[in-house]
């Protein structure tokens, strides 16, 4: 549900708030959870990230990758929820709109996806979830993230690496 705001503080060609969230509220839910944001948590984390977008929509700088600065602000909300998830929590279920068909195998692939991404440390998962779900280039991520582009390269490498070897380890292919 999308708050009430007063409208923010940036050009009258800027895109209202309602259209932002409208545009990009399911994406962002969809970071959220694969970025390790308990489903029950799963509405104020969004509706947090769509705060901060409201508050900061005048700083966003005309001509940045506008995906990049909203992930950014998913990045820091998913790392405060999950610093305060309790310890043992999973991403024990997959975003709504993946499960309506699981005659197409992307259901059950995605579940197996959420438990690798367990296994991997914060940093590594947040570059494969942005690199190989929502297809951000390494240079997106690294604006996003804040970290140096080569470093955004060694956490995918690694990361990927990882995920071969809990694979393996499972008994499955890497």
């Amino acid at each position: 549900m999308l708050p009430v705001l007063p409208a923010p503080l940036a050009s009258p060609a800027a895109p209202s708030l309602r259209s932002i969230y409208e545009q990009h509220a399911a994406y962002v839910a969809r970071c959220l959870r694969y970025l390790g944001v308990p489903s029950a948590e799963l509405d104020d984390a969004l509706q947090e990230v769509f705060l901060v977008v409201h508050r900061r929509l005048d700083s966003f700088r005309e001509g940045s990758a506008f995906r990049s600065w909203l992930y950014a602000i998913a990045l820091n909300v998913a790392r405060r929820a999950r610093r305060s998830q309790r310890p043992g929590a999973s991403l024990e279920e997959i975003p709504e709109e993946e499960a309506r068909d699981p005659a197409s195998g992307v259901a059950e692939a995605r579940m197996e996806l959420l438990s690798l991404l367990a296994f991997l440390d914060e940093e590594k998962r947040e570059v494969l979830v942005l690199y190989h779900l929502e297809q951000l280039t390494l240079q997106e991520i690294a604006d996003a993230t804040g970290a140096p582009l080569q470093t955004v390269h060694s956490r995918l490498k690694a990361g990927v690496r990882r995920l071969g070897e809990v694979r393996a380890s499972a008994g499955k292919e890497p």
